[in-house]
């Protein structure tokens, strides 16, 4: 089952508060960012790594692409964040894909895959951060 926050109009600062304390408390580095039409899947978007190599950010890829998220956050039609719990062969940990829609222009939409790693994501700093 997916945990889901939504986080409605006139909840701007909160969100946005919610997610800078998100990125400080979790998220170690960058593995990939892109941007491409909305009607294109994450497959077609090109992808340019940033900390990583080009094929460590393709197996992250392959491997978030048909799981379930653990945890959806939504802001408005703004934004999405989904989490992915990832343990294969090729790819072990926990990471953020970051829609971010309408950007570049109306239409598209900014993603980025973020590894977490900084520290280990517990249930209780998870409700705390959500409840903040």
């Amino acid at each position: 089952m997916v945990e889901q926050y939504i986080f409605e109009s006139g909840t701007e600062d909160d969100f946005y508060d919610f997610l800078d304390s998100f990125h400080e408390l979790f998220v170690s580095d960058l593995v990939a960012t892109g941007s491409g039409s909305n009607d294109k899947s994450l497959e077609q978007i090109k992808m340019v790594t940033v900390d990583h190599t080009d094929e460590y950010a393709r197996d992250v890829l392959n491997s978030i692409k048909g799981l379930l998220p653990t945890i959806h956050i939504h802001y408005r039609d703004a934004v999405k964040c989904n989490l992915y719990s990832v343990d294969n062969e090729r790819v072990k940990g926990v990471f953020l894909l970051q829609q971010i829609i309408g950007y570049p222009k109306r239409g598209c939409s900014m993603y980025s895959v973020w590894r977490c790693g900084k520290q280990q994501m517990d249930t209780e700093t998870m409700v705390i951060l959500f409840n903040a």
